[in-house]
């Protein structure tokens, strides 16, 4: 735990039940910083302190899991017209299938976490971030760290930063896979303070893979990082 304007920061606890879904859902909440706890039902881990993550289709299996944490359904398979809002009636407080992408399951742990950005960014600079490669203008491969993944967009810590409105591809680290994440330079901070505000690309069917493509993975040859289709984005 660390301070915060007088407010203790602890650390978040996320508990995943079983499924390969769900499974997908728990590494990427791993690499955000949070505890995970993973398979099994309640009543064998005991009461989840901050959010539930459970793989169903049906609003029967939510039973088990409704109590004072929150719960994030994901589901194995796309959901049919009114199955996600069956399932939101039941109790659930966000629902995704397989073919939302591993950034929107980012957003929904964060907004399930986290009453304000301000929050989660400060979680997120204390528990060192995701760790992400990008090639800059010269097409050099850079390093550095990505924090603070929410709707309104992230911030990369890095010694070299592109030039306000560049699109770029990061590569980040997600327990063992290499993801590519599209998006394009809001800002450039100062010397002081290295890096560059990033604003992902919510309208590119490219965005992020989905989640299913994770579903029964194992770790993925690293491979070289993806450059934009264009270099500057109006």
């Amino acid at each position: 735990m660390s301070g915060m304007g007088g407010l203790t920061l602890e650390e978040k606890e996320v508990c995943c039940a079983d499924g390969p879904a769900a499974s997908v859902v728990a590494t990427l909440a791993e690499a955000l910083g949070y505890r995970v706890s993973r398979g099994g039902a309640s009543a064998e881990l005991g009461v989840c302190r901050d959010l539930w993550v459970v793989e169903a289709t049906g609003a029967e299996a939510l039973a088990p899991y409704l109590g004072a944490s929150r719960l994030l359904v994901v589901a194995p398979r796309r959901l049919r017209a009114g199955e996600a809002q069956r399932l939101r009636a039941a109790g659930a407080h966000r629902v995704l299938d397989a073919e939302a992408s591993l950034l929107e399951a980012a957003f929904a742990l964060t907004d399930l976490l986290f009453v304000t950005c301000h929050h989660q960014r400060r979680y997120a600079e204390e528990r060192g971030g995701i760790a992400v490669t990008f090639l800059d203008e010269a097409g050099q491969l850079q390093q550095g760290r990505l924090t603070g993944v929410a709707h309104r967009g992230g911030h990369v810590t890095a010694e070299q930063a592109p030039p306000e409105g560049t699109a770029v591809v990061l590569t980040a680290e997600i327990g063992p896979w290499e993801v590519p994440i599209r998006g394009r330079v809001a800002f450039v901070d100062s010397a002081l303070k290295p890096g560059f505000g990033l604003e992902f690309a919510l309208d590119d069917q490219a965005l992020a893979p989905r989640i299913e493509a994770f579903m029964g993975e194992g770790p993925r040859a690293r491979r070289a990082p993806e450059r934009p289709a264009s270099g500057v984005l109006a």
